[in-house]
């Protein structure tokens, strides 16, 4: 499927393996991906540490929005080295993750606002607004069995919403902390 999917409002606890992978032959059009929430298994084969476990981008993307997701165990690369290509119409905001990382030069067309990534990281390039403290202990009340509720840390990071529900279908306040609850 390369045109008009919605991925939206999931929990997934206990994956081995990347959380969203957007790639098509021809590309993605309009793709929503928001308001999930991921915490991955620690411990299995390639993924012991969830060190460089990542959900990933590539090929051209055209309106593909990927806002209020939480990914407490993934970083998310952006892989301009093997063909990703935003047009100015997709965003990338509101994400809570260890960090996002370009694989290749930035693409200005992509817009990349108001995420947080985890302490020890950099602010992606191009980026704006984007906060860091704390990683997956300290964010969230217990990624690891499915509460991802954020702790009194990252609700000290509001900002104003992109979607106006949250994965639990509860509005958002008119500043709220980045990620899918």
């Amino acid at each position: 499927i390369v045109e008009n999917v919605i991925i939206a409002e999931n929990t997934v606890v206990g994956m081995v393996g990347q959380d969203i992978f957007i790639k098509g032959g021809d590309g993605a059009r309009d793709f929503l991906v928001l308001n999930n929430a991921f915490w991955n298994k620690i411990g299995e084969s390639v993924y012991a540490t969830n060190s460089g476990t990542a959900s990933q981008a590539q090929q051209n993307h055209s309106h593909v929005v990927i806002a209020h997701n939480t990914w407490a165990s993934q970083q998310f690369n952006l892989r301009t080295q093997d063909t990703y290509n935003p047009d100015r119409f997709c965003l990338f905001a509101n994400n809570v993750l260890r960090r996002i990382n370009w694989l290749g030069p930035a693409d200005a067309d992509l817009k990349i606002a108001d995420n947080h990534i985890f302490e020890g990281w950099a602010a992606p390039a191009l980026g704006t607004g984007t906060t860091i403290a704390g990683n997956y202990n300290t964010l969230f009340a217990d990624p690891a069995n499915g509460d991802f509720t954020p702790t009194t840390l990252l609700q000290g990071m509001a900002r104003a919403p992109k979607v106006g529900y949250n994965r639990k279908r509860n509005k958002r306040g008119e500043n709220c902390p980045p990620g899918a609850d």
